[in-house]
């Protein structure tokens, strides 16, 4: 800078090779990359907001409608489907083994079905049937890979109503429930006819519950169940998934269903699930059960779907089932 202010030009003796250093300015390639760039980058940014926003896994995963059962029908999918208890661990709802004819209450441990059958005229019916393949028009089970989130111990007598409502406080969204218990009192009872005619079960209990109600004194057993909040609140009654595994009645009011695996002797290791020659009856548990004892691990809901569950191919025939699309059975059931 010189004394009038102006930018100082080279010494008149300085060497004219002598490079200047300027800030480079960039190719015009690389511009052109850079303005195809900048987009592909805020694509993948919002595919990363997306991704964060995605849905949990199911914490239970559901097969047929609650609903359907109740009006005696079936989703016509599942009227031929047939499935495999084998890599499931833990599930209740109503299922049926061989043809649909012994379609009743029924309990999933340990990759074994068991069911109350209601084949009338059977050698089995009302008696305790276990196998690996059911088929079923409302059933709920843990998906693959499903780990308890928390353990509920017995520490002094109390109703299974009781129980339902401490969890169901716990777990606002719900909890599935299974584990070993000891009923000082353990009434139970279980349907007896198959719902598969378009015969109203809700409409019409004296023909699906002819059997007398079971009272069992100080009895094991293992139990696997729902616990949730009743009546529903409003945004759980206006969930569809809800809708499906409880079968909710208007204002919110449901049927929380507990299915027991009733054992023939206090189980010797209780860390493992029940085999079924230890096993003498399966049925739903009533509220006024007296639960002595035991240990449930919980499976929070926090999110109820379908899932993946595709079915296996059936080598036992089909008894055939009328068509019973809830539209069906809407218009004949009586």
């Amino acid at each position: 800078m010189n004394e009038a202010g102006t930018p100082a030009g080279p010494p008149p003796d300085a060497d004219e090779s002598a490079t200047v250093v300027q800030h480079p300015q960039p190719p015009r390639a690389w511009a052109a990359r850079r303005d195809l760039l900048a987009p592909a980058l805020l694509a993948l940014f919002i595919a990363l907001l997306v991704g964060m926003g995605a849905p949990p896994p199911p914490s239970l995963c559901l097969l047929g409608d609650a609903r359907d059962y109740l009006r005696g029908a079936m989703a016509p999918a599942l009227a031929a489907a047939e499935f495999d208890a084998s890599p499931r661990t833990l599930g209740l709802g109503r299922a049926a083994i061989g043809d649909w004819g012994n379609l009743g209450e029924a309990l999933l441990v340990g990759g074994q079905l068991c069911l109350r059958s209601t084949a009338r005229g059977s050698p089995d019916y009302y008696r305790l049937v276990c196998g690996r393949r059911f088929r079923t028009s409302a059933f709920a089970y843990l998906p693959a890979g499903a780990r308890p989130r928390g353990r509920f111990s017995v520490a002094e007598p109390l109703t299974l109503g009781q129980l339902r409502r401490r969890l169901a406080g716990q777990y606002p969204s719900g909890v599935l429930l299974a584990g070993y218990l000891r009923f000082a009192v353990l009434d139970s009872f279980a349907v007896s006819r198959p719902a598969i005619d378009g015969l109203s079960v809700e409409r019409h209990p004296a023909d699906y519950y002819t059997e007398p109600r079971e009272e069992r004194r100080d009895a094991w057993s293992y139990v696997v169940g729902i616990a949730v909040r009743q009546p529903l609140p409003p945004e759980q009654r206006d969930d569809p998934s809800l809708a499906r595994l409880l079968a909710p009645r208007p204002g919110g009011r449901i049927d929380s269903p507990v299915e027991v695996l009733v054992l023939a002797a206090a189980p010797v290791e209780r860390s493992r699930p029940p085999m079924p020659d230890t096993a003498v009856a399966v049925g739903r548990v009533m509220d006024e059960s007296q639960v002595r004892e035991g240990a449930l691990e919980l499976y929070p809901l926090y999110r109820v779907s379908d899932c993946d569950a595709a079915p296996v191919a059936s080598d036992v025939a089909t008894r055939l089932v009328p068509d019973l699309s809830p539209d069906a059975a809407t218009a004949t059931a009586p």
